[in-house]
């Protein structure tokens, strides 16, 4: 848990409470790992003065996983001898005053010491397989970020294709990270311009133009897969799904994108349908058949596990957002992480905590619901939030009578977001939902003098 205590703001002075996090302890909370990488632990954002730093403190981090324990104390904070050794013993005491004794490991004795924040980050990189080679190339790789921020944007398109070699997906990866951790700073002005770069580096790279044809066939696949999933109707049955699944058997991708679309029909009913199938099958068909029932176990695997790790986050971001006394702040601080998996995780834990009639605990978690979706509407498009106020409205006439205005107010922008939304929420199976879309879509024919056909 972090410690509440009084510190001065090095920007303009002034005494601001914080909380501090001294112990990173991975397995329990892994939210804080990727705060250290992220160059968010211990940040705070002066409320006098608006100015986010860094507080220098001292760590211990601890990864069970990697039988790691470092010990980082700031040389700014003229801790010498003695009492660096009392700091870093009181912070080992508290740690291991946590782990049951069948736990204990030799290296848990002896925490190793690191010099610089940039070292400890190296060495936790390094024990997750990191090389420093991959550091490198990922430090040069923000100096290129850092340089293109700086440049002229008319020069963005004759840089790009100066350092078209550099630009690969380490490049996203950094300038998804360094927008991110603007948006938290409220840095517009940088992460405009780290929009702009990604957009350059998207249309004139070789990397980029790579990646968007990609992404383009990929969403391809997945919109002609789920074209045949509404083919089958409302509600189809798992021999509907199985006949669908052998006719793409030859197709890995359209295979892959329909278990993501249709997973939780992937049930042992399921493969116990295609198991007889493929014992009715002729001899000479079985063998493919077989390899089939072999991939799509592996699929759904792998989408399973991935679909688990999704939740793990979820979880551990939640629990930072309640663990926070500033919960705007821890809000803005995990945005990246609030997702569809995290509202569910959210909307999970609401409804255990009414069933134990936990009335602090509801009215907190509800409250953090609330929050988010505000900030989720004052961010969307608005012909987006639009969208999403059809979908409240209590009933289809409802919302054929909000659509007229919305016609005209949005134009030719709310059709391809009515088909947007309609499409996420099918690949969510919210078939009811999508099929209201479906009817506000065509209602919003557009004649071209902004009403509704």
């Amino acid at each position: 848990m972090p410690a509440s205590m009084p510190v001065t703001c090095p920007a303009c002075k002034a005494l601001v409470e914080a909380d501090v996090e001294q112990i990173i302890d991975v397995r329990r909370q892994p939210h804080l790992k990727q705060a250290l990488l992220a160059g968010q632990l211990n940040r705070i954002q002066c409320r006098a003065c608006g100015a986010s730093n860094a507080l220098l403190t001292p760590l211990l981090y601890h990864d069970a996983d990697n039988d790691l324990l470092l010990a980082y104390v700031p040389p700014e904070l003229n801790l010498q001898g003695m009492q660096r050794d009392q700091v870093v013993g009181d912070l080992l005491k508290e740690l291991t005053g946590r782990i049951p004794k069948e736990d204990f490991r030799g290296y848990m004795f002896q925490p190793g010491q690191v010099l610089t924040m940039q070292g400890l980050i190296e060495q936790v990189l390094e024990g997750d397989g990191v090389t420093k080679d991959v550091l490198e190339t990922q430090r040069q790789r923000v100096d290129l970020l850092g340089r293109m921020a700086q440049a002229d944007p008319k020069r963005l398109r004759s840089l790009v294709r100066k350092h078209d070699a550099e630009i690969d997906a380490m490049f996203f990866q950094a300038a998804l990270a360094m927008m991110q951790q603007a948006v938290q700073e409220g840095q517009e002005p940088l992460v405009k311009a780290l929009a702009a770069i990604q957009e350059a580096a998207a249309k004139h790279s070789t990397f980029g133009r790579e990646l968007t044809a990609q992404a383009e066939e990929q969403e391809r696949i997945v919109k002609d897969v789920a074209e045949r999933l509404r083919a089958l109707g409302e509600k189809p049955t798992r021999r509907d799904i199985l006949a669908l699944v052998l006719e793409l058997a030859a197709d890995d991708p359209r295979l892959q994108a329909l278990v993501g679309l249709v997973r939780p029909v992937l049930d042992y009913a399921f493969f116990q349908e295609l198991s007889m199938h493929l014992g009715r099958a002729p001899v000479a068909e079985r063998p493919q058949l077989e390899a089939l029932r072999e991939r799509l176990g592996e699929l759904t695997r792998e989408a399973d596990a991935q679909a688990q790790a999704a939740l793990q986050r979820a979880a551990a971001a939640l629990q930072a957002i309640v663990a926070s006394p500033d919960t705007d702040r821890a809000i803005r601080e995990n945005r990246s992480l609030i997702d569809e998996n995290f509202m569910a995780v959210l909307a999970a834990n609401i409804r255990e905590a009414e069933s134990r009639v936990d009335v602090q605990a509801s009215s907190k978690l509800k409250g953090i619901h609330q929050k988010i979706v505000t900030l989720m509407r004052q961010q969307m498009r608005p012909e987006l939030r639009f969208v999403n106020e059809l979908l409240e409205a209590p009933d289809d006439r409802a919302a054929l009578a909000m659509l007229e205005k919305g016609a005209r107010d949005y134009g030719d922008a709310l059709l391809p977001a009515l088909t947007a939304v309609g499409n996420l929420l099918r690949q969510q199976g919210q078939n009811e939902l999508a099929r209201r879309l479906d009817v506000l879509h065509k209602a919003a024919g557009n004649t071209g003098d902004g009403r509704v056909n």
